[in-house]
């Protein structure tokens, strides 16, 4: 087997790291938090206690609150922080932490 390192100049042809890393999170009335892609859909879901962390899909309703971990400004190609902390925020996430040291902004819903 044979392994082809990917440079970073070329990371956007081979990988589409905002369909990989999570751009924010919804959280729904009952506590329920699901990361979002750069296009809005559900990654992963956690119940309020952070346990029992699986893929989702599908529309979210009852959303309460939205957050972001990077925005246009600093994307993911352009900005190793932003990168750095979609990674931080997803593993924290999986492993049952929180993840509000990686928000750089938040939205009540209307």
């Amino acid at each position: 087997m044979t392994f082809k390192f990917i440079k970073a100049d070329d990371l956007d042809n081979q990988v589409k790291l905002k369909d990989v890393l999570p751009y924010g999170m919804f959280i729904t009335a009952d506590g329920t938090e699901i990361l979002f892609d750069r296009h809005y859909f559900p990654m992963y879901a956690r119940d309020a206690n952070g346990d029992n962390v699986q893929r989702a899909s599908g529309f979210v309703e009852n959303v309460v609150k939205q957050v972001w971990f990077y925005n246009d400004t600093n994307s993911l190609m352009n900005s190793s922080e932003a990168r750095l902390r979609s990674e931080k925020a997803l593993v924290s996430f999986v492993i049952g932490d929180a993840v509000n040291d990686y928000v750089i902004n938040e939205k009540e819903a209307a």
